[in-house]
């Protein structure tokens, strides 16, 4: 026989099933569309990460042009300057070079050329030392060479050699200096 309080807990306890029921359905429901999403949404990664790395690797080479195109305008802004920096060069490039008798070249712009004279004329170098004046190169710049050996101090060589670090590779090698001769 059925009695009020029998009849409320079996309501209470019906309840009680459909609730966890509808629960249990809910998070099944849920779990499905969460996969459904979590699909789409590794397919729209999928699809989108090798744009997104073209984009990346884009933005980096146009970044690191940016770089050398200022480090250009730096250094012709300061030798405008500091003409007398491609003393400091041509030192440095002849102390690069193997202790030789020979005599010694210095390959540099007309308007370096004559910096070089003067200081050279002071200092009485203790090897011989001949300037010779290129204007192919760039101001700042030098290429020192005897007979057995040479040392390529140009800016566009040491830029070359900041983009290969920049870029990984050696690509931009021959691109300066075609474009930055006569400077």
């Amino acid at each position: 026989m059925l009695t009020a309080e029998r009849l409320a807990e079996i309501e209470s306890h019906a309840r009680q099933e459909g609730h966890e029921r509808g629960l249990a359905e809910g998070r099944k429901a849920a779990e499905r569309e969460w996969a459904t999403q979590r699909k789409r949404f590794d397919q729209l990664f999928a699809n989108m990460h090798p744009q997104s790395a073209i984009l990346d690797d884009a933005l980096l080479e146009q970044l690191g042009e940016l770089v050398l195109a200022v480090a250009r305008q730096f250094i012709r802004r300061e030798l405008k300057r500091e003409p007398g920096e491609v003393v400091r060069v041509v030192r440095e490039a002849i102390r690069a070079l193997p202790a030789v008798d020979a005599t010694i070249r210095v390959h540099v712009h007309p308007e370096d050329a004559a910096l070089l004279q003067l200081e050279a004329g002071a200092e009485g170098s203790e090897r011989p030392v001949r300037i010779v004046e290129d204007v192919t190169l760039s101001r700042g710049g030098a290429r020192v060479e005897t007979d057995v050996s040479s040392v390529d101090a140009t800016i566009e060589t040491r830029l070359n050699a900041i983009a290969a670090n920049l870029f990984g590779d050696e690509r931009h090698t021959g691109e300066a200096s075609e474009e930055h001769h006569g400077e």
